[in-house]
This record gives structure tokens, sequence and C-alpha cells, in this order.
């Protein structure tokens, strides 16, 4: 349901949610592939508190979210780099792997509200509401003929996680500034729904299956491995 009332820059200081943490070793969440996750232009948030790595050598990057085809080239993902501290919004030449990014810094132990949009042949990151930087690409992306896993949270144990997603939401349109601003102010309540095709919550996490329910109509549910739920404090946004 779309809110049709202002949100006020009015916030409570704590509000207790769920999320899985990552252990930086072996965790990870797997979503089958589904016609509705090929979309041509699309969004990708999340939100995320990475923990400092205890040796950036072993571990030199977290690979937060990406669609992995069998050769290990994601046709596009996100990615941390340890040492730098920033974080790369990729996408490949779906044939030749050629690949073009764009990155922002992020902050260790604290949580992020990350985006990621292509439209028109052109990519932006956004960093908890404000984007950070745009390209256009000089490169043959066509995520519809992307049949393959999403991977959250690891791609092998070099790459992996170490720290908290709280959610992750896809959809199959471009969000607009005011709607990624919107999003990341307000996860709870995302802006235009119909369009979500994958919406993994803070709330729809079950242990008990294994399972990281999706709550937009398409059902695109996420399997959980190793992943441990936690108890986490955020703002809460009070809406008039």
């Amino acid at each position: 349901m779309i809110l049709s009332k202002k949100i006020q820059a009015e916030w409570r200081p704590r509000r207790r949610f769920r999320a899985l943490s990552f252990d930086g070793i072996d965790d990870y969440v797997e979503i089958a592939d589904s016609p509705s996750l090929r979309c041509r232009d699309f969004t990708v948030a999340f939100s995320i508190y990475p923990k400092v790595p205890k040796d950036i050598v072993t571990n030199p990057a977290m690979h937060i979210i990406h669609k992995k085809i069998w050769s290990g080239i994601s046709p596009w993902g996100f990615y941390i780099s340890n040492s730098t501290r920033q974080i790369n919004f990729v996408v490949r030449d779906y044939w030749a792997g050629t690949q073009k990014g764009i990155i922002t810094q992020i902050e260790f132990d604290k949580w992020n509200f990350v985006t990621g949009k292509y439209n028109d042949n052109v990519i932006s990151i956004y960093l908890n509401g404000e984007r950070k930087s745009f390209v256009s690409l000089a490169i043959q992306f066509d995520n519809t003929q992307n049949y393959n896993k999403i991977w959250i949270g690891n791609s092998n144990s070099t790459y992996a996680v170490g720290g908290t997603i709280g959610s992750v939401f896809m959809y199959n349109v471009a969000l607009s500034d005011s709607e990624i601003k919107q999003l990341s102010d307000n996860p709870f309540n995302p802006p235009r729904p119909e369009n979500l095709v994958l919406w993994l919550a803070p709330g729809s996490i079950d242990t008990s299956t294994n399972t990281w329910y999706d709550l937009s109509q398409y059902g695109n549910h996420g399997t959980i491995y190793g992943a441990q739920v936690v108890e986490e404090a955020v703002r809460e946004v009070i809406v008039k």
C-alpha cells in the first residue's frame, strides 16, 4: 500500500528488527532464477552493516549481492573493497565479459542503505538516499538474458560478507531520485510495491525453514545457508 501522507523528518530513537548476520566465511542466501528477476531496467537496494575484517589480505572484498553465472562472472553485482572501504556497483557485457562500475565510500560498523539502478544504459549508485555517482555504459548489457541465481552474502570464501544485512529490494523499474530517498528513509514501507520483484524484509526471515521469504507478488524466496538471525535497533520514521 502506498502512503498518501507526507513523511516528516521526525524519528523515534530505536526500533527493534530482525536481520541476518553473515560470518565472513561461508554464509550466504541463494535465490533461484525466475523471469521476474530478468528486468531490462531495474533498481536494487539493501541495508548493510559491514564489519571491519580481521585480515584484508585473505578477505580483500565482500560480495554483497549479485547474479552469478556458472563461470563466476556476475552480469551485475555489488562489492565492497575492504582496503579502500568503497562499494562498487558493477555491470558486465554478458557475452564479452567486459565490465563497467561506479563506486562510493561506505562506512564500516554502521548501517548503510545502498541503492543502484540501471536505466537507458546508465548506472547510478546512491548511499542513504543520495546519488553519489553515475556513468553511461559503452558495453552491451542485457539483464533479460541473465538466467542465473542471485547470491547474497558470498560468492566463495575469499569474498564472503562479514556483517549484517537487514533488507533487500529489487524493482523492475528504475526508481526516481525522490522514490529512492523515500525507500532509504522508510524501508519498512517501500514505494511502488506493484513494481517490486523481490522484497526480503526483516520480518520475513524464518530460520526454522531456512527461508528468507519474498514479500513481493512473485515469491522469489531465498534459501538461507548458515546465516543467523540477530536483533538490531534502527531509527523509526514517524508518519503524520
